[in-house]
């Protein structure tokens, strides 16, 4: 995508980009604001990462909220076609993971479900990611990551 990289400068590097996304939870629930949940690796990586202390879901949907992360756009503009649980996003959208892409990063994603963020389905979610795994539970997830990180860390920033 010409126009998109960004201007390199000298001696600058560009940072890693993590977005992690958990589906379904309050985040008075979780131990960065006071509640009660055991998510030590949350909170490890929320001592060295930005935390939002306002911060809103796009929509009160999973199938809407996703795409509109993962596209910039606003969930009443995307167009697309529900499937299942799921919305197939119009081709014509953009992911954040091309634009990465486009600027040099390394791109993966990590995913519990296949039939909600690419796979079998190809809703199209995972357009732009150079690698994707999928694993049920959040432990499998983590090593999936962590490997991956681990491997691509010395090459290029990450998406």
């Amino acid at each position: 995508m010409p126009g998109l990289a960004p201007v390199e400068r000298p001696g600058n590097l560009h940072p890693d980009v993590i977005l992690i996304t958990i589906d379904t939870v309050r985040a008075d629930r979780t131990p960065i604001y006071g509640g009660p949940a055991a998510m030590p690796n949350l909170v490890a990586f929320a001592a060295e990462a930005a935390v939002f202390d306002l911060a809103f879901s796009p929509s009160n949907a999973t199938r809407r909220s996703v795409p509109s992360m993962a596209t910039g756009v606003n969930p009443g503009r995307i167009r697309g076609r529900v499937i299942g649980w799921a919305l197939k996003v119009d081709p014509r959208h953009v992911m954040l993971a091309e634009r990465f892409a486009a600027a040099g990063y390394a791109t993966a994603g990590f995913f519990c479900c296949s039939q909600f963020f690419g796979g079998v389905e190809h809703v199209g979610i995972d357009r732009g990611l150079e690698h994707v795994g999928y694993k049920r539970d959040a432990k499998g997830l983590n090593r999936l990551a962590l490997r991956w990180m681990a491997r691509e860390k010395p090459r290029r920033p990450r998406f």
